[in-house]
């Protein structure tokens, strides 16, 4: 299913999208919007735990051609005190 699979979470640079946290579990990359070079090949990616993305909440935006798994706010807020 993914590309690349790490064995560790990178360590105090970042924390998972998803959960805000960035314990020492299995992760792969996602690509980061927008940071994409010009021929398609390099971008910036997020670390992001394989056990936190939930196949069974991903949704599918027909008009936009988006598929997403929305995140609980509390993660967001989780994500933000990480940082402080």
């Amino acid at each position: 299913m993914f590309e690349r699979l790490f064995d560790h979470f990178p360590r105090g640079i970042t924390v998972c999208p998803i959960c805000g946290k960035n314990d020492d579990r299995k992760c792969f990359l996602i690509a980061i919007d927008g940071t994409t070079d010009e021929e398609g090949k390099i971008c910036e990616a997020q670390p992001t735990h394989r056990e936190c993305l939930d196949l069974s909440k991903l949704q599918y935006n027909r008009e936009h051609g988006l598929i997403y798994m929305r995140c609980l706010k509390s993660s967001i807020s989780k994500k933000e005190d990480a940082h402080d």
